[in-house]
């Protein structure tokens, strides 16, 4: 584990194991006591945290309008409907609808992303949990933390990287000063896995004034700064149960989305 230094704000801890972070900010951020006189009953205080998923814990949502397919079976319009996590189907074919909606585009001239035409995505519920698949949130839930007053969610399109994703930082700009306005606090930022990677090229584009004003802790969870050999095998044979065909559909959206890219292995002492 290491503490502090390089980040511009007055507490980071970053290589923790999972639910580490968590205990720690608990333990050890959340709770003060009264003055050695006082005979009340310590009070509990906790930060407000804003906590921002790994990699495909964040539901998605699309909606095709005239949108072309490369097969016969898949919908050119859709009502706006679930589109990750998967919803449970029993067809191979509307699973493969599914995963070409997944899928997204890269335009090498303005450097930007975007779904296929026709087809538009969502998050569910932004600074909320509705849209979420961390099951620690739970446990801040039972520790006394409250959704909407001391705990908030930021999910995002996880399909590309940061700098392909302007709107989520807009968007957690707007969250981080709305609750450091509400609660008067500074916002400790969470991320597990893959959301250190989106929180730090996040804080990278804040200027040091903005991270002194608003941020007071940054804690990483399990990060993987250093990437992971698993989106080479995505990339190279796809994945999902064997003999069924779907290996190449994965193999096509692990192409097709972007953050895989982002996360092939680098050099470095540490992961």
């Amino acid at each position: 584990m290491m503490v502090g230094g390089g980040y511009g704000f007055h507490h980071t801890v970053v290589g923790v194991g999972a639910g580490v972070g968590v205990l720690m900010m608990v333990c050890c951020v959340g709770l003060t006591f009264g003055d050695e006189t006082s005979t009340e009953k310590p009070l509990a205080y906790f930060p407000p945290v804003i906590v921002i998923p790994g990699l495909t814990n964040s539901n998605l949502s699309y909606t095709l309008a005239d949108s072309p397919t490369q097969f016969k079976h898949c919908p050119t319009n859709q009502n706006k409907s679930l589109l990750w996590p998967f919803p449970q189907v029993a067809d191979f074919n509307k699973e493969g609808c599914l995963l070409e909606a997944m899928g997204m585009v890269y335009d090498k001239e303005t450097d930007t992303f975007h779904n296929k035409k026709g087809e538009t995505t969502d998050i569910y519920d932004f600074g909320g949990f509705d849209g979420f698949t961390e099951n620690f949130v739970f446990g801040l839930i039972n520790a006394g933390f409250v959704v909407g007053e001391t705990l908030f969610g930021a999910p995002y399109d996880f399909r590309v990287p940061v700098f392909g994703n302007p709107e989520f930082v807009n968007s957690l700009t707007q969250l981080v000063e709305n609750v450091f306005d509400k609660t008067g606090n500074k916002v400790v930022l969470l991320a597990p896995s893959f959301g250190p990677m989106y929180t730090i090229s996040f804080l990278h584009r804040k200027s040091q004034e903005w991270k002194d004003k608003y941020i007071d802790w940054f804690i990483a969870e399990s990060p993987v700064w250093s990437g992971t050999p698993l989106s080479f095998g995505y990339i190279a044979s796809g994945f999902g149960p064997p003999l069924t065909g779907l290996h190449y559909l994965y193999r096509i959206m692990s192409t097709e989305t972007y953050s895989n890219l982002w996360l092939w292995p680098r050099a470095g002492e540490s992961n």
